[in-house]
């Protein structure tokens, strides 16, 4: 159903995987980040990867399904890691891209 609390959905979400290969500057990262959901992604997605700033824990080798898998199981039985990868990727989110400084980064 429709929602105007978008963070309820994230809330009840363990990990995020963005594998779309046309996301130039990805939203839905930003907020899965946002609201301290790791995100795993393939190496080369492009703005997932520059929201990620790159990450290794988060970054999986293009389209190899098992390191995907691998990567995912790792982080189901990992609670500490998955907490922690999505403190760092909240703290790099709110940092990096708030308007104030994506504002003057134009300039």
């Amino acid at each position: 159903p429709t929602t105007d609390n978008i963070s309820d959905y994230y809330k009840m979400t363990d990990l995020f995987l963005m594998l779309s290969r046309e996301e130039s500057f990805s939203m839905v990262t930003l907020e899965a980040c946002y609201n301290k959901v790791p995100v795993l992604t393939f190496h080369g997605n492009g703005g997932p990867n520059e929201i990620l700033n790159y990450d290794e824990r988060c970054l999986v080798p293009f389209l190899d399904l098992e390191k995907l898998v691998e990567k995912i199981k790792e982080l189901a039985s990992k609670k500490e890691l998955r907490e922690r990868i999505g403190e760092d990727r909240y703290n790099y989110v709110v940092t990096n891209f708030k308007i104030q400084k994506c504002a003057t980064d134009i300039r």
